[in-house]
């Protein structure tokens, strides 16, 4: 168990590093690379999010879209499109 609760710590380090790291990038707030609305920096912001968790730490897509709340293929094409 304790094995499983690290991981999780440090996949909310990770989170936490990727938007931050994306909100700083693209100088928005990190609420907002969560959030919802679409502005295009936004957007742009989130989906380089979306890279550095997938690219840079290996998350699978689908654990990704769960974290932002939105399906494995917007992770799959917001990856793509950065």
């Amino acid at each position: 168990m304790k094995k499983k609760d690290k991981t999780s710590r440090q996949d909310d380090d990770y989170l936490k590093m990727a938007v931050q790291a994306s909100a700083l990038a693209f100088d928005v707030d990190s609420e907002d690379v969560l959030g919802r609305r679409r502005p295009e920096p936004l957007v742009f912001a989130r989906q380089t999010a979306y890279y550095l968790l997938r690219c840079g730490v290996g998350y699978p897509y689908t654990h990704a879209g769960v974290i932002f709340g939105v399906d494995h293929g917007t992770i799959l094409h917001g990856v793509n499109k950065v």
